[in-house]
């Protein structure tokens, strides 16, 4: 998860970063 959300962050800004971080959330509570 982390390589894709660094990834993320260098490739769209905060924004995605944001948004990576909800969907980290999203997964961690499904488990």
């Amino acid at each position: 998860i982390a390589p894709v959300a660094i990834g993320s962050i260098a490739g769209f800004g905060g924004t995605s970063y944001v948004l990576g971080v909800e969907a980290i959330v999203r997964h961690l509570e499904q488990q």
